[in-house]
C-alpha cells in the first residue's frame, strides 16, 4: 500500500477496480485505456479525456466488494492525500535535498522527474504492450498484448503481456524462470513470500499452458529466450549513439533502425 503511494498511480481501490474492467474487456469500448483507440489514448490519453459510456458501464458492473472489506485498501482510500505527501513529496524531497545539498535536485529529480518516469514506463504496460508488431504472442495469437521486450525491462517484468491476458490468475506474468527472463516483480513478490508477508500465490500449471501456435517462415514460432534477447536489446552494435534499439530484438520488423529508443528517452526527458 506505501509502494502505491509512492507511485502515485491513484487510490488502490480505483487501481484495482480499472485494471479488473480492463481483463474483463480488453481492448473494446468497456476498457479504461482501450488499446483499440490508438497509442497515444493507451498511454495517457485515457487519463485526460472523458470515459466512454461502454467503460463507465464497465466500472460499475466490475465487483468490488472485496475491496471494499479490506481495511488497508479502505484505510488508503480514506487518508490518500496525506500518504501521497508524506510519501511521494515530503519523503523524497528531503531524500533528496539531504544527500545533495540542493532542494531543487530534492523536488526536480526526486519528486517530479522520478514519478514521470515511473509512471510512462508503467504506461507502456498499456500502450506498447498492447501494439501486435512491437512484440510477439505465444499463448494467444488472436489478442493485441504481446510479450515485448521492451515493456519487460522498462516495467520490471510486467512485458509478459501476452501471457497475462491469456493466465490473469498467475501471479508471475510468465511462465518463464528467473534464468530464462528479467522478472524483478516477482522476485519481490517471491521475496515478501519468504518474509511471511505474502500468502497463495497462484501459478498456472503446466499442462494448462498451451504451446506457441504462431508462425514464422512456415516454422512454428518457439519461446525466444528473453535474456538473450535482452542482452542483445541494450548493447546492440547498429545503433550510433551507443544506446538501446527498441526493435533489434524483433524478427522481420526494422523500422525504426536504432532510433526508437532514443526519441522514447527524449520524450521522457521533456
Amino acid at each position: 500500500m506505501l509502494f502505491n503511494c509512492i507511485a502515485y498511480q491513484g487510490e488502490l481501490f480505483y487501481w484495482c477496480r480499472d485494471h479488473r474492467a480492463h481483463h474483463k474487456h480488453s481492448d473494446t469500448a468497456g476498457d479504461p485505456h482501450n488499446a483499440s483507440r490508438g497509442f497515444y489514448f493507451s498511454h495517457i490519453g485515457w487519463l485526460l479525456q472523458s470515459r466512454a459510456p461502454e467503460c463507465k458501464q464497465a466500472l460499475q458492473e466490475v465487483p468490488v466488494q472485496d475491496l471494499l472489506d479490506d481495511p488497508v485498501v479502505t484505510f488508503q482510500l480514506r487518508y490518500y492525500p496525506y500518504l501521497v505527501f508524506v510519501f511521494r513529496i515530503l519523503i523524497p524531497l528531503y531524500t533528496g535535498y539531504w544527500i545533495s545539498g540542493s532542494w531543487r535536485i530534492g523536488l526536480f529529480f526526486n519528486v517530479c522527474e522520478m514519478w514521470c518516469h515511473s509512471l510512462h514506463h508503467t504506461f507502456l504496460v498499456n500502450s506498447a504492450a498492447h501494439l501486435p508488431w512491437c512484440g510477439y504472442r505465444p499463448y494467444n495469437d488472436e489478442i493485441l498484448p504481446t510479450e515485448a521486450s521492451v515493456v519487460i525491462v522498462a516495467a520490471l517484468g510486467e512485458g509478459h503481456h501476452n501471457f497475462h491476458h491469456v493466465f490473469p490468475q498467475d501471479y508471475a506474468t510468465s511462465e518463464l524462470g528467473w534464468n530464462r527472463t528479467f522478472n524483478p516483480s516477482k522476485a519481490f513478490i517471491d521475496l515478501g513470500a519468504w518474509l511471511g508477508w505474502v500468502t497463495e500465490r497462484t501459478r498456472v500449471e503446466k499442462k494448462q499452458i498451451q504451446r506457441p501456435r504462431i508462425k514464422s517462415n512456415g516454422q512454428p514460432k518457439k519461446l525466444l529466450d528473453i535474456t538473450t534477447r535482452m542482452i542483445n536489446f541494450l548493447f546492440c552494435s547498429n545503433n550510433p549513439f551507443f544506446s538501446v534499439n527498441i526493435l533489434s530484438t524483433f524478427k522481420n520488423f526494422n523500422l525504426f533502425d536504432g532510433y526508437s529508443i532514443n526519441i522514447f528517452f527524449f520524450i521522457n526527458i521533456l
